[in-house]
């Protein structure tokens, strides 16, 4: 057993492939050897591509392209160069590229040597599945044992209670009172999160309407504020005709 359940087991190893013109293509699928690994655990791969380095013996003026085929995010083919090197050049090239299994090395142009070194990272876990078979299997163990043991005559004599059916019946039943109690639980759960939800919601309508007053009233001023300009602009319109009325009197 590797741990504790659900816990993940994180290893590394260094990784290195060898491009040429014998051998023009590496396929990287460690998950075929699972196969025969435990199948009460799960592996996931994933290589970390760090240097390519091109080989002293490589042709003059030969340039030696690499590229790599995998699959995009949608799970599409997706294939593309991803250095180039050349003697006397460019003879190393640092990468930074992250592959999933399955995948492929290809040496598209020239015939090399090409070296390619990585680290090859994998995470171990436990089925879930077999995890839960497991647990089910040793408690129908435990019960059975429970039940095989007889009680001792001392304990018959001293007036020992006996266990009443119904405890033996939640004894054999465990595992569906635990489905009742989660059950319970979700329902508890969903209950509160309907009243936060309600309690959300009323609080937005709260502050819609306070919103809504708010507008309301700045409407209000200034409807108010533009009642007070249009009185004062009649009022001084009317002491102007007014005051044009004394004067022609005067004359």
């Amino acid at each position: 057993m590797f741990g504790h359940i659900g816990a993940p087991i994180q290893k590394e190893y260094t990784w290195g492939g060898k491009l040429s013109k014998d051998a023009e293509e590496i396929t990287w699928n460690p998950m075929d050897e699972d196969d025969q690994e435990d199948e009460d655990f799960i592996y996931n791969h994933c290589l970390f591509l760090k240097q390519v380095v091109l080989g002293d013996d490589a042709k003059e003026g030969e340039r030696n392209i690499v590229e790599v085929e995998t699959t995009n995010w949608n799970s599409k083919k997706l294939t593309t160069p991803i250095c180039s090197l050349k003697l006397d050049l460019q003879e190393n090239c640092p990468l930074d590229i992250t592959l999933l299994p399955p995948c492929k090395l290809r040496l598209k142009s020239g015939s090399g040597p090409i070296y390619l070194t990585g680290t090859h990272a994998m995470e171990i876990e436990e089925d879930e599945e077999y995890t839960m078979n497991e647990s089910t299997d040793v408690e129908e163990i435990s019960m059975s044992e429970l039940k095989g043991k007889k009680r001792p005559a001392s304990a018959q004599k001293n007036g020992a209670k006996k266990v009443s059916k119904r405890k033996v019946e939640n004894g054999e039943n465990g595992t569906d009172e635990d489905e009742e109690e989660e059950e319970e639980e979700e329902e508890e759960e969903e209950e509160d999160t309907e009243e936060d939800e309600e309690e959300e919601m009323e609080e937005d309508a709260k502050v819609e309407e306070e919103d809504e007053e708010e507008e309301e009233e700045e409407d209000e001023e200034e409807e108010d504020k533009e009642e007070e300009t249009k009185q004062k602009k009649k009022d001084k319109k009317k002491e102007t005709a007014r005051g044009g009325k004394r004067s022609t009197r005067k004359k």
